[in-house]
This record gives structure tokens, sequence and C-alpha cells, in this order.
């Protein structure tokens, strides 16, 4: 039993004439007389009797008929299925990304994502940079938002972003006075920052800042989420250094001054299999390229 057959049998059930079957299904007559002939025989059954010039359906025909035009409407859905599969509109995704993006870029594209391709189911891990490293190697990431660096072989990393630091001050601060803030005036003050195993990028470019300044910075606490750092910064603990993304962040008691004096900037990156290339991982790297490489100017837009 062939599709074909069961299209050229539906066509004749519905026109009730061969004839205007044929001419629906683009071929002639003998041809389509002949394939529900062989469908007749392999079946065993009549599925149509003559009525004047036309035909009608046996009783075993219509019972024939509800099946086969399921039969057709679901190899109809298997070649959509495959098709969109194909263009990457369908599938899953896992993917990692670090604390600090939850609050900026990944909520942006995951709402953007979904609302473009809700038929692409996904898998969302808050994830360390040294997790994100053992799940790519266990291949149970596909995408990872994080910040650089990580480097593993297999997996392509592509900077989306690079942005200023900026710094979280407490309101009541005297620094939060000024426009922005010089990396000489944080020579005495109490800083908030990330252990260097969590963030050792970010760890590195704040010392570095800091000693190009002339002074080592004074660090009274490391917290392993930059939010909760902030968090700590409205509630007088300290000061703490963000990338300007996550000035977006709007706590109580939390003022944001740019920083004068340094050129580190923040990177934000992508990073995907190289060696298990997917549609569906092709959409999401698009998509992240556009919105990410947009900066804190177009993620402020869309919380607004």
């Amino acid at each position: 039993m062939e599709l074909r057959q069961l299209r050229y049998f539906v066509a004749a059930a519905e026109e009730e004439h061969f004839g205007r079957a044929a001419t629906r299904v683009h071929i002639s007559q003998p041809p389509l007389s002949q394939q529900i002939q062989s469908l007749e025989t392999e079946l065993g059954v009549d599925l149509f009797e003559r009525v004047g010039r036309g035909v009608r359906l046996t009783r075993a025909g219509a019972e024939f008929l509800v099946h086969a035009r399921g039969v057709l409407r679901q190899s109809e859905r298997a070649v959509d299925m495959a098709q969109r599969a194909g263009r990457g509109e369908i599938g899953r995704l896992a993917i990692g990304f670090v604390g600090s993006l939850a609050f900026t870029y990944v909520p942006w594209l995951i709402r953007e994502f979904r609302a473009r391709y809700p038929d692409i189911g996904l898998s969302l891990h808050e994830l360390t940079i040294a997790q994100q490293t053992d799940w790519f190697s266990d291949r149970r990431l596909q995408i990872g938002l994080l910040r650089p660096p990580l480097e593993l072989p297999g997996v392509e990393l592509e900077v989306l972003l690079r942005e200023p630091f900026a710094l979280a001050i407490p309101d009541s601060h005297p620094l939060a006075q000024l426009d922005s803030v010089p990396v000489a005036a944080l020579r005495d003050e109490p800083l908030i920052m990330l252990p260097r195993l969590v963030g050792l990028r970010y760890y590195s470019q704040v010392l570095g800042m800091c000693h190009r300044a002339g002074f080592s910075p004074l660090v009274i606490h490391e917290i392993g989420h930059l939010p909760t750092a902030v968090s700590l910064v409205g509630a007088g603990v300290g000061l703490t250094v963000v990338p300007e993304s996550l000035t977006v962040l709007s706590l109580p008691g939390v003022t944001y001054r740019s920083i004068s004096g340094s050129s580190e900037l923040a990177e934000t990156a992508l990073c995907w299999c190289r060696e298990e290339p997917l549609p569906v991982v092709d959409r999401f790297i698009d998509l992240a390229r556009v919105l990410v490489s947009s900066g804190v100017k177009g993620l402020a837009r869309s919380i607004l």
C-alpha cells in the first residue's frame, strides 16, 4: 500500500467520480482507476460501487476513508515536522548561564527566543564557568552564556559584548554625589568582590584597575554572585564593581556610577559545541548576536 493510492482513494471518495478525482490529483483517469483496483485487491474488499456515471463508497470504503485520511494527515505532519526541524524551528536546547546574566541578558534572550520559536523546548541551568565546562564535556549542554574564559576542545566561544564596569554605591555614600568615580577614589573603600575561583577574569580586572591606580583594594567580603554583592551594598556593607549591564538591577539603597580612569571591559560570551552543529543552536546563536550586542541600552528598553 502506497501513500499515493490513499490520496487517489480519498480524492475519489470526496469527488464521487473517478474522472473528477483524476483531474484533482493531476493524473489521467485510467492510472487512477488502476491504482484503486490494486488497492481493493490488496485489501480484499470493494471500496466503491458504481452509481450512474459516478461512484459511492461501500460500507468497507466508508470505514477505510476515516483511517486513510488519518494516515495522510500524519504523513503531512511528519513531512512538516522534518522540514521545521531542518530549519531549526523545533527541537530542544540545554542552556547554561552564569548567575549575573540571570538579571540581565538571559531573561531577555529567553523571552524573545520563545516568542519566535515556541516549539523549541528549553532546559535552563544556572551554572558556574567550571560547571559549564563539565557539562559541555559530558554533552549535557548545547549553549553556554558566561563571562570568559572557557577553554575546552570542541567548544566555540564568541564574545558578544564588551562593556565598561560601573560602581555600586550606597545611596548615602559621599561618592554617590559624583557623576563618575575615579578608580583612585576607591583606595580606602571596602569592596565586595567575586572570589577568584568563581570569576577569575573579573577578579583580575578589578585588581588590575586598582593596581594601575597605585593601590591594592580593600576586599572585605567575597560573594559568589554579583547581584548578592549589590544587595549588600544596599545594606551599607561596602561597594562593588559590576558590569554596566547589571546597573538595570534596581535595589533599595543602591546608586550606580560610572568609573573613570580605567579601560577594563567586562565581556559577555556565547559558547556552543563546534562538533555537534544543530539548526536549533544556530537559531539561538543568531538571536543572541543581535540582542546581546545591542548592549545595556537595548536591555533597558526591553525592561521598560
